[in-house]
């Protein structure tokens, strides 16, 4: 079967198969979330990004998980390059949709 061109996903079936050196990798992985005021995470390389209270335009946290895998010591303020990074991912990533409103300004129209 020919996978469409007009797609951004990857499959994973070289890594259901065993194939891990076949396996095709995303820059990055982006997640978005609507509840609870909305909440966005980027995972690149060794760092994630959590942004949670996105509605309230809450900062970003910052976790390195090669060194705190169990994400208990946000280390943002030592890393602004990298949350400019990974804000910049985030911002690439988001598609929005009046139906689906994550961040500020993206509500429906007043009818």
């Amino acid at each position: 079967m020919k996978i469409p061109s007009n797609l951004d996903g990857v499959s994973i079936l070289p890594s259901l198969l065993g194939q891990a050196t076949q396996q095709q990798q995303h820059a990055y992985l982006y997640w978005e979330f609507h509840e609870n005021d909305g909440r966005q995470a980027v995972r690149w390389g060794k760092w994630k990004g959590v942004r949670l209270n996105v509605s309230n335009v809450a900062p970003m946290e910052l976790y390195d998980l090669d060194a705190d895998p169990g994400e208990t010591k946000d280390v943002a303020t030592a890393h602004p390059d990298i949350i400019a990074r990974l804000d910049s991912m985030m911002k690439e990533a988001h598609t929005p949709d009046k139906n689906w409103p994550l961040l500020p300004g993206e509500g429906r129209p007043a009818q």
